[in-house]
């Protein structure tokens, strides 16, 4: 698949500059106003391994016939989590505020969005080359797919940098939310993933500081639990031809993480002090 994109006479000239635009334009818009900001380069490495994640995850699916809407949703959220846990493993020593976790995870789903976008446009232009369909197609894609991309793979980067500041998450001194990440959950852990705790208790209702009586496991999981979920509700708008639907999901989620950003930016973490 990607062979015949990376190999098409326009991807140079017209494919690669067009969706790179896209995916830049967001992360800027969602980046840059951002008192402290992080080095644009490493921003860009980290738009890198969503975009790698992109080719894993088409090769995955090439493999094993990936059909299923749920399972799509599950594997695009998977390889784009696993992308975001590398990036954020490799710039750990930047972290201070949870801020970054949501930046990094945002550029991150840019870049699975940017690869995303590249196979689309090559198809549209095979079989309508530069008509209103395939300038309509772009479009449509910058201003929902490749914003939701960025929003969920951001959601699961602020549960993950908050497991990895907070000093009342349950983990060892100085262990990374990485490490944990295979270990069995109890039943009440389990319980506290499927009800969206954190979620229900920390991020909607109010913003506690305090995570206090959660493993970093749970934490984790949660928001790869809540990205998969923002995704399929944004896939089943536009299944039900509610494109609108599905645009405010994205954008809403993006001002929603937009605003956390600015809430959290100054904070060590989510902790009392």
């Amino acid at each position: 698949m990607f062979w015949e994109v990376f190999t098409h006479e326009y991807f140079w000239l017209s494919f690669l500059p067009i969706s790179f635009l896209g995916a830049g334009f967001w992360l800027l818009f969602f980046e840059r106003v951002r008192e402290q900001k992080d080095p644009i380069g490493q921003l860009f490495l980290a738009m890198g391994a969503g975009f790698l994640s992109t080719v894993a995850y088409a090769s995955f699916g090439t493999l094993f016939g990936i059909e299923s809407f749920l399972a799509q949703v599950w594997w695009e959220e998977w390889f784009k989590v696993m992308a975001a846990i590398v990036a954020m493993e490799l710039f750990d020593k930047r972290f201070k505020t949870v801020a970054g976790g949501v930046v990094y995870g945002f550029a991150v789903g840019l870049g699975f969005a940017m690869a995303e976008n590249l196979v689309y446009l090559t198809k549209i232009y095979s079989m309508t080359e530069f008509n209103a369909d395939f300038w309509l197609t772009w479009q449509g894609r910058f201003w929902s797919s490749t914003i939701l991309h960025g929003v969920t793979t951001a959601l699961f980067g602020l549960f993950y940098a908050s497991a990895y500041l907070s000093k009342t998450i349950n983990k060892k001194a100085n262990e990374s939310p990485l490490s944990v990440f295979f270990k069995p959950l109890q039943k009440k852990q389990i319980l506290e993933v499927l009800s969206l705790h954190v979620t229900r208790e920390h991020l909607i209702v109010s913003h506690h500081k305090s995570y206090e009586g959660h493993s970093a496991r749970a934490v984790v999981l949660e928001g790869l639990l809540l990205a998969v979920i923002t995704h399929a509700l944004f896939n089943l708008a536009l299944d039900w031809s509610k494109p609108e639907v599905a645009f405010l999901i994205a954008m809403l989620s993006m001002w929603y993480l937009r605003r956390k950003v600015d809430m959290v930016s100054h904070a060590q973490n989510f902790d009392k002090p």
